[in-house]
């Protein structure tokens, strides 16, 4: 499911000179001859995540492009690999909630080395997501009296666009993006991640703000008090969701995925030499590693076992399985960052980079795109074997429309810095293209 983007720029900002802190400062401060004399205040470039993004989004579409047919008309084409692949799609979702949490958190660091206000931080996030969100809303919605009637006429699949409206508080949690834990439907296909990523931000949000309290004049403290904080939720859900499941609340239910990507930001930080409390106890932050992994391979849902009815039977992947790809994929993205630069150069990258610098307007437009062209083209006669060609144009379609809302909607909400450059620029500001 789908997830706004916030880049990792390539860098650091001019370190700044901190005061000489007594031994007793911090607890367990190593000696000054250990201790770093500068905090960076910007995280390490991650120049490929573009291009990972890229990938993330076209997954997504391409699911939502061939299920409804291969479920209502030809599930025997599920001996096609494309088709194959293409159904796992949801492991997408999972690719972004992993990149979510690296650059979340890593705006959660930046701001606070840069000592910037948590409204500041709240406030980023709310403008990259909500806006462009807003308006891809109101644009499903736009759509649904003239989709019902090529419905009605036999002219679309069945599938909606959007649901149907329904009470005001429905629409009231979908607006605000808290339909899930208020126990409401999403309004559009892919909301529902978007219900998850705000409730992301806003636990790294909170945990700012602890960080902030605790220690008001010590940048190296509230460094300590993120990654504790960050670090103990992670575990507290992959536990519960390995042992418990079943009763694990929203939404914990999900962040072992989001904490993944967290923690390897923490782990690539503490690298750095002049990453302070992060390089000092840089042990500490390794050994949390396998714990973190191991109950998030251990993760399974009571869905794993109801065969049919959650697809797991057409390929659809179990909460299992999208466990072990969070994991793998974590472990892909650490060992590939020492490489980043080569990585991104890659001539086949560059326009997967190019898909991932929209892929937030992607992720939100495709679900209104993907029907019309669909109906349009099986209408035409490109259906059964031929469903291939279907298939690709609905994602071209989908990309064009993307792009076109990107540079009308996206982007007038990634901040000055952002206007007029690339979009897989990694010099430039956004949200973070996610799920």
């Amino acid at each position: 499911m789908e997830f706004p983007r916030h880049e990792c720029r390539e860098g650091l900002l001019k370190a700044a000179p901190r005061p000489a802190l007594p031994d007793s400062s911090l607890p367990g401060e190593p000696p000054p001859a250990e201790a770093s004399a500068v905090i960076p205040r910007k995280r390490p470039a991650f120049r490929s995540l573009d291009l990972w993004r890229g990938i993330a989004a076209l997954w997504v579409v391409a699911v939502h492009a061939c299920l409804p047919y291969l479920l209502s008309v030809a599930p025997s084409l599920m001996r096609n690999p494309v088709y194959r692949v293409s159904v796992s799609g949801p492991l997408g979702v999972v690719l972004f909630f992993v990149i979510s949490g690296y650059c979340i958190v890593g705006a959660a660091y930046n701001s606070t080395v840069a000592d910037r206000p948590v409204r500041a931080f709240a406030f980023d996030q709310i403008r990259r997501i909500f806006p462009p969100y807003w308006a891809a809303l109101a644009l499903a919605i736009a759509t649904i009296d003239f989709s019902q009637f090529l419905q009605r006429n036999h002219i679309l699949p069945g599938t909606a666009v959007v649901q149907k409206p329904e009470t005001v508080w429905f629409w009231t949690t979908n607006v605000f993006l808290v339909q899930i834990p208020a126990g409401y439907a999403s309004a559009m296909l892919v909301a529902w991640t978007l219900s998850y990523e705000i409730a992301f931000y806003a636990v790294v949000g909170s945990w700012l703000a602890i960080a902030r309290r605790l220690a008001p004049d010590n940048v190296d403290r509230r460094v300590m008090w993120l990654a504790t904080g960050l670090g103990t939720t992670t575990l507290v859900s992959a536990a519960w969701m390995a042992f418990f499941p079943r009763s694990c609340p929203f939404p914990l239910t999900l962040w072992y995925q989001f904490g993944l990507g967290s923690w390897l930001f923490f782990l690539v930080v503490a690298n750095d030499p002049t990453a302070g409390w992060l390089h000092a106890r840089r042990g500490w932050i390794r050994a949390l590693v396998p714990p973190i992994a191991i109950l998030s391979l251990m993760v399974a849902g009571e869905e794993d076992a109801v065969g049919k009815e959650s697809l797991v039977w057409l390929g659809h992947p179990s909460l299992r399985i999208q466990s072990i790809a969070a994991v793998l994929f974590a472990v892909v993205l650490f060992a590939q960052q020492p490489f980043d630069r080569t990585v991104a150069g890659w001539r086949f990258a560059k326009p997967l980079a190019w898909i991932g610098g929209f892929s937030y307007s992607l992720y939100l437009t495709h679900v209104t795109v993907l029907p019309f062209v669909d109906g349009a083209l099986r209408r035409c006669g490109f259906h059964g074997a031929a469903y291939l060609v279907t298939f690709a144009a609905q994602i071209l379609a989908s990309v064009a429309v993307a792009w076109v809302f990107h540079r009308l909607v996206e982007r007038r909400f990634l901040g000055p810095a952002s206007r007029g450059r690339s979009a897989a620029d990694p010099a430039a500001e956004g949200p973070m293209r996610g799920i």
